[in-house]
């Protein structure tokens, strides 16, 4: 197969896979030694998603500009979220653990959170 003959992947079918990466690459963060393999599929899949938005239609194309925004926003809610945790932490125990989580896991969260959260947006249906 040529390039110009390959099966190309659709916008919904990269959503969902975004989805998917992004929910098993939160989980690989608590397996012991897995957060490198996390970054690597979140990346992956993120660029391909990006990158390949040439090939999808106009509506499509529209869809997964909206998607940056609603991954945009979600995502500053939950950095501001963890930042809470760590910051009641300094105050109650409870959170200790979670804080030592989060400042030792933040770059392989926020990259599946990245790919759950576009792939999340992208599933959504356009307003009409």
């Amino acid at each position: 197969m040529n390039a110009n003959t390959a099966p190309r992947i659709g916008y919904r079918a990269m959503s969902t896979l975004a989805v998917i990466v992004g929910i098993v690459g939160i989980t690989l963060q608590f397996l012991p030694d897995w957060q490198f393999f996390s970054i690597f599929l979140s990346v992956v899949v993120l660029g391909s998603l990006i990158g390949s938005s040439k090939e999808f239609d106009a509506g499509d194309r529209q869809q997964l500009g909206r998607s940056y925004k609603f991954t945009l926003e979600w995502l500053m809610m939950s950095v501001f979220a963890a930042y809470a945790v760590i910051e009641l932490s300094h105050w109650v125990a409870f959170f200790g653990g979670a804080a030592a989580f989060l400042n030792e896991h933040w770059s392989g969260l926020v990259l599946s959170l990245m790919c759950l959260l576009i792939g999340i947006a992208g599933l959504q249906r356009a307003p009409e």
